[in-house]
C-alpha cells in the first residue's frame, strides 16, 4: 500500500496537483509539495524494510522523514541560487522569485533545521556522542558558503554552496545509517 500511495502523489506531482497557475505564485510551496514525496518515500522504505505501518509512526520515523525533507530542500535551493549577473530569465531560480539574499536565508533556515532534526534523531536513538560532533562539523560546510551567499557573494560561490549542500545531504545521511547500525 505504501508503494501506491507513493506512486499515486508522484503522479499528483506530474500534473502538479491540477493546481500549477497557483504553485508557480509561491516557489516555497512548489518545492514543499515536492519534497513532500519524501514522507511516503520514508514510509514505503520502513515498510520494505519488514516493519508495520502502525510501528512506523513513532519520533524516529517522523524526524528522520523532517530531516530528510530539510536537507533536500538546502540542495533544492543552493542549486538554484545565481547571482544576479548570472540569472537567466527563462530560468526560474529562488534567487530570481525571491532575491539573493532572502533565497539564501531561507537555505540557512533549512541547514539549521535539518541538524537540530538529526541531533532530535541522535539523541532519540541513543548515538555516540562523536555523531553530533560530526554532524556540527559536517554543517560548517555548506555554513561556511551560504553564510558568504548573504554577506559577500563571489562569482563561483552559489556553485560552491551547491556542492556542499550535496555534500552535506549524503554526508548526514551516511551518518544516520552508520550510527544506527552501531
Amino acid at each position: 500500500i505504501n508503494y501506491f500511495v507513493m506512486l499515486a502523489y508522484s503522479l499528483l506531482m506530474l500534473k502538479e496537483f491540477f493546481l500549477k497557475d497557483k504553485l508557480k505564485q509561491n516557489i516555497m510551496l512548489y518545492a514543499y509539495s515536492h519534497e513532500f514525496l519524501f514522507l511516503f518515500f520514508t514510509f514505503f522504505l520502513f515498510g520494505i524494510s519488514g516493519n508495520s505501518l502502525a510501528s512506523m509512526f513513532n519520533f524516529t520515523t517522523i524526524f528522520y522523514t523532517l530531516f530528510s525533507i530539510m536537507s533536500f530542500l538546502i540542495f533544492e535551493i543552493t542549486r538554484k541560487v545565481r547571482l544576479p549577473e548570472e540569472e537567466n530569465q527563462h530560468i526560474e531560480t529562488y534567487s530570481q522569485a525571491m532575491g539573493l539574499k532572502k533565497a539564501s536565508l531561507t537555505a540557512l533556515l533549512h541547514l539549521i533545521a535539518a541538524s537540530l532534526f538529526f541531533i532530535i534523531i541522535a539523541l532519540i536513538n541513543g548515538f555516540h556522542y562523536s555523531a553530533l560532533i560530526l554532524i556540527i562539523l559536517v554543517s560548517l560546510f555548506p555554513l561556511y558558503y551560504i553564510f558568504y551567499l548573504l554577506k559577500a557573494p563571489f562569482k563561483g560561490l552559489p556553485k560552491k554552496a551547491e556542492n556542499a549542500s550535496a555534500t552535506y545531504m549524503l554526508v548526514a545521511h551516511l551518518l544516520i545509517i552508520i550510527f544506527s547500525l552501531v
